[in-house]
Parts: structure tokens; sequence; C-alpha cells
């Protein structure tokens, strides 16, 4: 099923829509302390992929779908949660380096 090029062009629609959103939750709490908070990164992600979809509705060019939000809002939290995990382990390497002293 997943072989027939309809199928195919869909799942990397999804897919290609979490990752190019993957970015955006891991370099935006590095970019900004405010944003350090997982639901304020989601909602600027949120909003960020409602502005793209607004303006593919307003000049006709792409296709306007919620699915894209949805999508694009699930990459934000991949993105976020791959941030937290780096800084779970960049926090316990630097702990370990200076107890070890």
């Amino acid at each position: 099923m997943l072989y027939q090029p309809n199928h195919l062009f869909w799942f990397m629609q999804i897919f290609l829509n979490l990752l190019l959103f993957v970015p955006f939750g891991f370099l935006l709490p590095i970019v900004s302390e405010r944003l350090r908070n997982s639901m304020l990164t989601v909602f600027t992600g949120v909003l960020f992929s409602a502005g793209i979809e607004t303006m593919q509705y307003i000049t006709g060019r792409g296709l306007t779908e919620i699915d894209d939000v949805i999508n694009n809002t699930a990459g934000v939290m991949f993105g976020y949660i791959a941030f937290a995990i780096a800084v779970y382990f960049y926090k316990r390497r630097m702990f370990a380096r200076f107890s070890s002293i």
C-alpha cells in the first residue's frame, strides 16, 4: 500500500512538513531565553505555521491545509524535545566535569 505512488506522495508530504519545522523548535529556545518554555515555543511555531498557510491562501500559491499546521506543530514539538534532551546531556556532562575536580 505504501509503495503506490499516491501513498508515497502523501507520506513524503507529512514527513517533510515535520522535518521542516524541527530546526524551528530546536533553535528558538537557543536564540531566546523567553522561548525556553515548551508551550511558548510550540505556540510560536503554531503562529508561524498558520501565518505561512494564511499567506498561501491569500496569494493562491500552494495548498492551504490545516494538516500542514498540525504537522508543522508536531515538528516544532519534536525539535523542542531534541533541544531538551541536548540540554539535559550537556548539563549532565558539565556537572560530571566539575564534580570530579
